[in-house]
């Protein structure tokens, strides 16, 4: 991560020549330094400014997703969870908390892969339509 930080930072840097500008500072150093050469480091230091700004925008977001939250996404969502371990399950032998949190029937142990596989398609369905219109719940 942070190596990733630093190839954008130095991305950055080179399009905007912030490094060149640095040297080309460095070689009219004086002291006391003049006026000129104090406003020449403020823009500089205001172009590391904004590439940094730029940079930490990009790591610093924190994608918790694309959906607001609301019961009933997060309810369909789990529906999704369980069919798709019941699928998986091959001796259809499934935790019947898992079954009751999903609110499913207790008879999904008898269902065959098929059926499994169209309810499957059906709650991803319905997930999808909810969220679409999850700003509204």
């Amino acid at each position: 991560m942070v190596a990733n930080y630093h190839s954008w930072f130095k991305q950055k840097a080179i399009a905007t020549q912030l490094l060149q500008k640095v040297r080309e500072l460095e070689g009219l150093v004086a002291y006391p330094a003049s006026e000129s050469l104090i406003k020449k480091y403020e823009e500089v230091d205001k172009l590391r400014c904004k590439i940094v700004e730029y940079v930490e925008s990009k790591f610093r977001k924190l994608k918790m997703g694309q959906v607001a939250f609301s019961r009933k996404v997060g309810d369909a969502g789990r529906v999704i969870s369980a069919w798709i371990i019941i699928l998986k399950s091959k001796s259809r032998r499934i935790s019947s908390r898992l079954v009751k949190k999903a609110g499913l029937p207790s008879e999904v142990r008898a269902l065959n892969t098929e059926e499994v596989t169209a309810k499957l398609k059906e709650a991803h369905e319905k997930y999808y339509a909810l969220k679409a219109n999850s700003k509204q719940l």
